[in-house]
């Protein structure tokens, strides 16, 4: 809509991104976690115009609360800026979940073919948002799954892995 796209362009703007990355990095408690948390989902949503080092600086620090880092995550693996495939790489060994989903996600956006190895990895994460994920990630990029892996996840006791495997 006019309003949607009249809304992008201001947010777009340099000295509207300066001002929401400096409500992100901000820890002296000016802000709360869910202001900064919606910020950094916003920022996911610049498309090319996302700032990719402060969204790494916060997913990489973990002395912060887990839902800035994921939302810091997600906001890199939905940017349309390049994200070095090594970022996503790095997340995919994070203890919380959420950041190895949004790595999957953000690998998947890439050349598949190159990842194949570690989106086959994370088909066995012990989180099913990570694993089903992977799944839907590899079954769009039309590569194989070993047989005995796709047959435990045929009987996976996800709902969701279960049926992504049958597709």
């Amino acid at each position: 809509s006019f309003y949607a796209s009249h809304t992008l362009r201001v947010l777009q703007t340099p000295i509207v991104i300066e001002r929401m990355v400096a409500i992100l990095e901000n820890t002296d408690g000016n802000w709360s976690i869910k202001d900064r948390v919606a910020v950094a989902e916003l920022l996911g949503k610049l498309r090319e115009k996302t700032p990719f080092m402060p969204l790494m600086k916060i997913w990489q620090d973990t002395t912060l609360h887990n839902d800035l880092r994921a939302s810091a995550a997600e906001a890199l693996s939905e940017a349309e800026t390049i994200v070095p495939h090594d970022v996503f790489i790095a997340m995919l060994s994070d203890q919380n979940a959420s950041i190895r989903c949004s790595a999957v996600q953000g690998l998947g956006k890439h050349n598949v073919q190159t990842h194949t190895d570690l989106l086959l990895s994370a088909l066995q994460d012990s989180n099913p948002c990570v694993c089903e994920r992977a799944l839907e990630t590899l079954h769009r990029a039309g590569i194989s799954i070993p047989i005995r892996l796709l047959q435990a996840l045929f009987y996976d006791g996800d709902k969701d892995i279960s049926k992504e495997a049958w597709n």
